[in-house]
């Protein structure tokens, strides 16, 4: 028996939302990895993502891919940070290949000699507010990286913090198709993956129709599973996108009116998820505050009332997702 509140997953919504933005990317000659630290690497969730015929898989957590492995889920799983340096040696065991922007940490794999080359995308930092070489040291990195033996130079990749901004996503992708040309002129080779992320970015792609020269290689992770952005956004990414691919069911555990409103609180708070990242399915509710183990709701008078014992029903956000996949007190249970 559950107690507390209860996430509901729909795993065929999910595989279909992950169709949808497979065609889509497709339609541009991109490939997609999936990035599914949100889902905290759920098996059930990463095997629908992988019914529409992805298999790349992203995620910034050893335990994570631990659990992926155990539960023999197929594909390339990536990490998508540099490893502490008493994580290498397991994440060489765990993983096809890693997002790096640390040249010691990439010797280190090479000196492990994994049985099958460890594919490595180096970050570039443009100015985008994270981690990544600098261009003038990107040259020099990849002509390392690429006489090793046991390290696969697989790409160059690149990461927006500000992607808000589509005046900075234009001119910042600009100049990273034209370094991964010059890279590739220098190696005399093309790169399989020139790669960058987020969903912000990839919206802005498609509303604006432009599309980098070269860049074909897109990581994602909010749009497959709840169909939305990163952002708070009531509509879907994609046309046919669901956005209620989970849905939480919350128990009233007190009611009360306060000035001739209706309130109830509710079995969860701020220790379970992110209350302001929640929008509740029944219009006539509204968030009005939280605390560690209670959210309060404001009703609009109507011709019913909540009362102790019945369910108010959200869908969510990324953080409101992520926060309860991550959380102990939330039951998840699954449909097919």
């Amino acid at each position: 028996m559950s107690f507390g509140p209860l996430l509901k997953i729909d795993l065929r919504k999910i595989t279909r939302n992950a169709t949808i933005v497979r065609e889509a990317l497709r339609h541009n000659d991109h490939s997609m990895m999936v990035v599914v630290k949100s889902c905290c690497g759920d098996p059930n969730i990463v095997r629908a993502i992988a019914a529409a015929g992805i298999s790349q898989f992203g995620d910034s957590r050893m335990s994570n891919f631990e659990r992926l492995r155990e539960a023999n889920i197929e594909g390339e799983f990536w990490l998508l940070r540099s490893p502490a340096p008493d994580q290498r040696e397991r994440m060489v065991e765990l993983c096809n290949g890693s997002l790096q922007s640390d040249l010691d940490t990439i010797r280190q794999v090479e000196q492990l000699r994994p049985p099958a080359p460890h594919r490595v995308i180096l970050m570039l930092d443009l100015g985008t507010g994270r981690e990544g070489f600098q261009p003038h040291e990107l040259l020099r990195a990849c002509d390392e990286v690429e006489r090793m033996a046991h390290v696969e130079l697989y790409g160059l990749g690149i990461y927006f913090m500000h992607a808000s901004d589509p005046a900075f996503v234009e001119t910042t992708l600009r100049r990273f198709g034209e370094i991964c040309n010059e890279v590739e002129s220098a190696l005399g080779r093309v790169l399989k993956a020139k790669s960058f992320a987020t969903s912000l970015v990839y919206d802005h792609v498609l509303k604006s129709g432009f599309v980098p020269s070269g860049l074909n290689h897109l990581r994602l992770g909010t749009m497959p599973i709840i169909g939305r952005l990163t952002s708070v956004d009531d509509m879907p990414a994609l046309p046919g996108l669901a956005t209620d691919t989970a849905v939480l069911e919350v128990k009233v555990i007190q009611t009360k009116v306060l000035s001739d409103r209706p309130i109830a609180l509710l079995e969860i708070g701020n220790l379970d998820t992110d209350i302001h990242a929640l929008r509740p399915i029944q219009s006539e509710i509204r968030v009005i505050d939280s605390s560690s183990d209670h959210t309060i709701v404001e009703q609009t008078p109507g011709e019913y009332v909540l009362k102790v014992g019945d369910a108010v029903k959200f869908t969510m956000y990324y953080r409101g997702f992520a926060r309860l996949m991550s959380s102990p007190y939330v039951t998840k249970c699954y449909s097919v």
